[in-house]
Formats: C-alpha cells, structure tokens, sequence
C-alpha cells in the first residue's frame, strides 16, 4: 500500500516525524508539570518561563532522536532496530551528561562529551531552563543540536527513499 500512493518518501518521513514531535512535546509538558508538583512539595523554585523555552529549545533533540529511530528502524529489521535505538538512548543519557556534571570531570571525558551533540541537547535544556540567554551557554548547543537534527533526519529521509526505491526492484 506504501507504494501505491502518490507520497514521496518526504511526505512519509514528515507524516512519521511530525506525531512523534507532539508526543516529545506532551512528554516534556508533563515531565516538567510533575517537576512543578515535586518542587512546590519541597521547597524548590523553578522558573516557569524556563520551562516553557526549554521545551521550545528541546524540539532539535527530539527532531535528532526521532531521525535516528527513523533511520534505525529503515536500516534494521523489527527486532534488532529497538535494541540499536536504546543503545543510542544510553550513550545520549551518558555522554550527554544528564547524569553528571562534565564541565567538573573535565578531561578526555569532556572532550568526548563536547564532540557529540548529546552533550549540547543537555545544555541547552539547561541553559533554557535558567534563562541564560549567552550565545556560549544556550545558542551555541541549540545550533549545534539543530544542525545534527538536520543531518540525522536528511540521512534519514535518503535512506527511506532509497530502501523505497531497493523494495519496489
């Protein structure tokens, strides 16, 4: 039935792509709705306008992730592309620095962390949620970050096609 459309393989890839946006962005919202809960129960403040720009500013990640789905799930059957997409998960969580503070480990662990863009999609959630507005510490990650999210989804788009194209000879 894929086929016999007169859709491009953009048109699906855009038609995949855009549902998962909304559902990143319904996960963000009540992520941060529950933070607010758990933060007024303890005592901590958070910036509502912060909130709200970071989920702005965590749209190029969730563009970048669900490329790389995308991408996983044309190259690889059913059974092994979930497993290659939790992979990336960890190694995003990890060396995205979610878990820890790179700039204080410093060394090679930084180096490797600032040459993957898991390291900018972090920052820039966190630079958003603060309000700091610096070109070092918010545009800079959101630019980096969107950029990949480009390359990933255009990879992504060009491997669909062209495994459209393999299917139907």
């Amino acid at each position: 039935r894929m086929y016999a459309t007169p859709m491009t393989s953009m048109d699906f890839v855009l038609g995949y792509m855009f549902p998962m946006v909304v559902i990143a962005v319904m996960q963000n919202i009540i992520t941060y709705a529950a933070s607010l809960i758990i933060a007024v129960i303890v005592g901590v403040e958070l910036s509502l306008p912060g909130l709200l720009l970071s989920v702005v500013a965590l749209l190029p990640s969730a563009v970048m992730f669900i490329g790389f789905g995308l991408l996983f799930g044309t190259l690889f059957n059913e059974k092994a592309a979930p497993g290659l997409c939790s992979i990336i998960i960890s190694l995003g969580s990890f060396l995205g620095a979610i878990w820890f503070d790179a700039e204080s480990t410093g060394g090679v662990l930084l180096k490797i962390c600032k040459c993957l863009p898991f390291y900018y999609c972090t920052k820039s959630a966190r630079m958003s949620m603060t309000l700091e507005f610096g070109f070092e510490e918010l545009w800079l990650p959101v630019i980096v970050v969107a950029a990949c999210a480009v390359v990933v989804a255009t990879v992504s788009a060009v491997v669909f096609r062209a495994k459209m194209k393999a299917d139907l000879s």
